[in-house]
């Protein structure tokens, strides 16, 4: 007898729970229509997740919007849908929307706010009429539930969420909101940030060359060796420019070039008379000679100072060739007779990415 006793109760139990679970995930047809039972009643909340006061406010609030701008508002808050019949929120708004009939049949100038309130799955959705898509798009709907509904509505201020809602799609009607001013004004701050910080890393590489180049001129023994580290870092710097939108920081390194050029003057020193930075390239200079994998230029440097001639030689690949197809050969031989080795430098290239994107979600 007390085992039939337990088990009726746990069957009881099991049953009543079940019975309790099962009334909690609404159907279309289970939602209470408020506005057949009360002209003034705007808010169904069949189990009452938000405040009397609050409920009140909206009541009010609505009845105002459907009077002044010729808008049926209705708003649905509901503990959880039927995952088996309706595929999403939306699917359930939709069918909600057109089967209550919500907007006047004539202008279709209706909105329903759904708010589901089940910790896993808490959601709200807007469904809007005909009427009123071209005044409350897509976007803006995501904008109000995003900045206006969905901080209040995380700890639980279902009450304060509607309301805030409610007032902003208000605005939006009457031309009052700067939900989108604020979102690119957001969009704008981020960019900027953005771009800063790509550009501070342009900044950085091209300070190094820079300081390369300055380092390089200071100790520098041959003028053609500066002439081409500079070439391939303008080649860098320009390149990098094009591919990885670096111009701001390109125009203000060649501007910063040309205000400290002196700085970046090589300090040769002339094995004659033992002048520093006094040679001028010589007229009819330099020449250059074809040979197979390139081709040889030649430089004469004059003494300002005491008229000694310096010559320089340094070959040149073709850019097909590349470093890994140099070959040594006599036609490599520079001559030179101030030049360490006579050769050109072998240059590099850097680059960088790019990134960027973002969304908003009416789940919270």
């Amino acid at each position: 007898m007390n085992r039939l006793h337990h088990s009726l109760i746990a069957l009881l139990v099991a049953l009543t729970t079940w019975s309790a679970t099962a009334q909690t995930a609404y159907r279309v047809e289970d939602v209470p229509n408020v506005q057949l039972i009360d002209y003034t009643h705007f808010v169904s909340d069949p189990a009452d997740a938000i405040d009397e006061a609050d409920e009140a406010a909206l009541n009010q609030r609505i009845g105002h919007l459907r009077d002044s701008l010729d808008v049926e508002i209705a708003v649905v808050v509901l503990p959880a849908i039927d995952g088996d019949k309706y595929g999403s929120a939306r699917e359930f708004a939709n069918e909600l929307f057109n089967t209550w009939g919500i907007g006047k049949k004539e202008t279709n100038r209706g909105l329903l706010i759904l708010l589901i309130t089940n910790e896993d799955n808490r959601e709200i959705t807007f469904e809007v009429g005909y009427g009123l898509e071209g005044e409350l798009t897509d976007g803006l709907c995501k904008l109000i539930q995003k900045r206006r509904m969905i901080p209040p509505m995380k700890e639980g201020r279902y009450g304060e969420g509607l309301l805030a809602g409610v007032e902003e799609v208000r605005k939006v009607l009457t031309g009052e909101s700067t939900l989108e001013a604020e979102e690119g004004d957001d969009t704008n701050a981020f960019v900027i940030m953005v771009c800063s910080i790509w550009w501070l890393l342009g900044g950085g590489a091209f300070a190094a060359l820079f300081s390369k180049e300055r380092k390089l001129a200071k100790t520098a023994t041959s003028y053609s060796e500066v002439k081409e580290l500079r070439r391939e870092h303008n080649i860098s710097v320009i390149g990098t420019g094009l591919l990885v939108c670096q111009f701001p920081v390109v125009l203000f390194y060649f501007l910063f070039r040309l205000f400290f050029r002196k700085w970046l003057r090589p300090q040769v020193k002339c094995e004659q008379c033992g002048a520093v930075d006094r040679f001028t390239q010589e007229k009819g200079y330099p020449t250059k000679e074809k040979r197979p994998w390139g081709k040889l230029w030649t430089y004469h440097y004059v003494c300002t100072e005491c008229g000694h001639v310096k010559e320089e030689k340094i070959f040149k690949y073709y850019w097909w060739e590349g470093p890994a197809s140099r070959r040594s050969s006599s036609d490599n031989d520079s001559g030179s007779s101030w030049s360490s080795g006579g050769g050109s430098s072998s240059g590099g290239s850097w680059g960088g990415g790019s990134s960027g994107g973002g969304g908003a979600s009416s789940r919270f």
